[in-house]
């Protein structure tokens, strides 16, 4: 686990590179961000792009599935004052050296880099400092940091630096908790009233499926005489219905004798994970939804 010591100096740097994009907004800069396709990534763009569309300067995003000569001349083409890489860019050096143009580009990425960082390039990696990317902070959760002093007001998505880290599985600790940087994600996230932090069931389905559904249809873990057997959950009260006393009650089902003896110890805890709820406002016509983003199952 990276020290306090080691997560100052990784805000620090992104403060430095917050400072970079401020005086681009100030001087009225045009600002491209690059983004990866996945989960994080679509989420880093959003962070990164409601970050600019706030400060009111002139950008665009950009989502690719990998660098490449012709992705790389089509940036040069459209002439930016700075580019920004989220999720994508610290395997790219040797691309970036030869081929892109803009004399300052900022690299948001939490995979191990590769080769020298260029000489026009601004990198902010936890790989740098000792934290580990895979586990305690994802791209989503590097941009946020970059956002957060690009204003307070940015504090707000945290929300969606933790759909990144849950994209990238990194809530595989004990409770599925997140863990090193993901965890002020969260604390950001609460204080700033976006995310509620609950222990409940994982389920899939769990606010929109039948109970007996959801428990025939989840895998992850798997339920022992229960997942693919819709025939034996039968239980016929709605997850989204459930009040929160039930819910403690319903743990039982899983791991008892429902699910018969083979169900372990083991499993159960993963079964009553801690679980982050973040508002997300869907469409005007939709208004403001609630989405649960603490799991991740199959089925």
């Amino acid at each position: 686990m990276a020290s306090d010591a080691n997560q100052d100096a990784f805000l620090g740097r992104a403060k430095e590179l917050s400072n970079i994009i401020k005086e681009h907004i100030q001087s009225d800069s045009f600002i491209m961000a690059i983004s990866h396709h996945d989960a994080d990534g679509l989420s880093s763009a959003g962070i990164i792009g409601s970050a600019l569309a706030r400060a009111k300067t002139r950008f665009s995003v950009r989502i690719v599935e990998e660098l490449r000569e012709e992705i790389v001349d089509g940036i040069n083409k459209a002439k930016p004052d700075i580019v920004i890489f989220t999720d994508i860019g610290s395997g790219y050096f040797d691309l970036l050296s030869s081929h892109l143009e803009a004399e300052t580009s900022l690299v948001l990425d939490h995979h191990p880099p590769n080769g020298e960082v260029p000489k026009k390039v601004v990198q902010l990696n936890p790989h740098e400092f000792g934290i580990d990317g895979a586990r305690l902070v994802s791209a989503a959760g590097v941009s946020y940091f970059v956002a957060r002093e690009i204003s307070a007001e940015n504090k707000d998505l945290s929300a969606l630096a933790i759909v990144g880290a849950l994209g990238d599985m990194q809530d595989k600790n004990e409770k599925r908790a997140l863990m090193g940087l993901n965890e002020r994600l969260v604390e950001d996230g609460i204080s700033s009233g976006n995310v509620r932090v609950d222990s409940d069931l994982v389920m899939y389905g769990r606010e929109t499926r039948p109970i007996h559904r959801a428990l025939a249809y989840t895998t992850t873990p798997y339920l022992p005489n229960l997942s693919g057997r819709e025939d034996n959950s039968v239980l016929h009260s709605t997850l989204k219905q459930r009040h929160q006393t039930e819910g403690r009650r319903q743990i039982s089902y899983p791991c008892g004798s429902i699910a018969g003896r083979e169900a372990e110890t083991t499993q159960c805890d993963h079964c009553v994970p801690r679980l982050d709820w973040v508002p997300v406002q869907c469409s005007p016509r939709h208004g403001w939804n609630r989405l649960y983003i603490g799991q991740r199952t199959s089925g």
